[in-house]
């Protein structure tokens, strides 16, 4: 609660954030609680906005981007009868928001490795995942759930299409465990418009080409409209002209929802010039582009 004492403890954290100025309660406004507030308020103001420079800000740019993921010396390993096999071997980086992120690099680089890890699919053996100011270390089982059910969108290269279901049914599996499916539906419905599936609504996975297959991924994994979107390989078991499609419809829904997106690929001709690049190999960072 803020008290007349309060002025104390923000000259502390202020000069701790370094900012020098210690500013005191006037003696006028210790006889009421409004003047104390009137006059902490400021202050506290001061105090989130340079906590969030220092947390959020890269002092050596004049402009700073907001960095949603950090890893810090992330590591993973893989056993294997008695050997051990060395997925990524201390990763550090970080991801910023609101922007297209690619992981590239070889087969067996580690890549689909790092993703996993970003979406609570797997820990670390070593090292910190830090999403939005929160170490996924320490969520707890149920708390990786709700991560991975609320926050984050999958999309895979295999689509992870049921057979026996329609394009809005496939779209709908998530919400059907929580009794939300029906509530959900003419949003599905609509979003599989928006990526020209409007008159395959009711086709099952076997009637339509694998880019109609990788679109109902797509509007699945952000139906919910997620905070992160991952994708493994999206575009790896279509054509050329499919995959540019599918990725013209995720900047498109990516700009609208706000979602911080990264794929894993080897095919660098869908990465723009205001992307951000990790390239990988051998299970570590090769060279981290800047963040633009």
């Amino acid at each position: 609660s803020l008290s007349p004492g309060g002025s104390r403890e923000f000259a502390i954290t202020a000069a701790w954030m370094g900012r020098r100025r210690q500013r005191k309660i006037s003696p006028r406004n210790r006889s009421g609680r409004r003047g104390v507030v009137k006059q902490l308020v400021p202050q506290l103001h001061r105090i989130r906005r340079a906590c969030y420079d220092v947390c959020n800000c890269d002092r050596a740019s004049p402009e700073w981007v907001p960095r949603m993921i950090q890893l810090n010396d992330v590591a993973k390993t893989h056993r294997r009868g008695q050997a051990e096999v060395h997925a990524l071997r201390g990763v550090t980086c970080e991801i910023p928001e609101h922007k297209f992120t690619f992981i590239i690099g070889p087969s067996g680089s580690g890549k689909s490795s790092l993703l996993y890890l970003i979406g609570a699919l797997d820990e670390p053996t070593r090292g910190d995942i830090t999403v939005q100011g929160q170490r996924l270390s320490q969520f707890t089982r149920g708390q990786r759930d709700l991560y991975r059910r609320h926050k984050v969108g999958f999309v895979f290269q295999n689509f992870n299409l049921l057979n026996n279901l329609t394009a809005v049914e496939n779209v709908l599996i998530p919400y059907l465990p929580t009794g939300e499916a029906r509530k959900k539906r003419s949003e599905a419905e609509s979003l599989l418009r928006r990526v020209g599936l409007g008159d395959r609504l009711d086709h099952r996975p076997s009637q339509l080409s694998g880019g109609e297959q990788q679109r109902i991924a797509l509007v699945r994994a952000l139906l919910k409209r997620p905070l992160l979107v991952l994708a493994d390989e999206p575009t790896g078991e279509l054509d050329s002209a499919s995959g540019a499609e599918i990725f013209r419809y995720l900047r498109e829904l990516k700009d609208e929802h706000q979602s911080t997106v990264i794929i894993v690929t080897h095919d660098r001709s869908y990465i723009q010039p205001d992307d951000h690049v990790l390239p990988i190999r051998d299970g570590k960072l090769a060279t981290q582009a800047p963040v633009v």
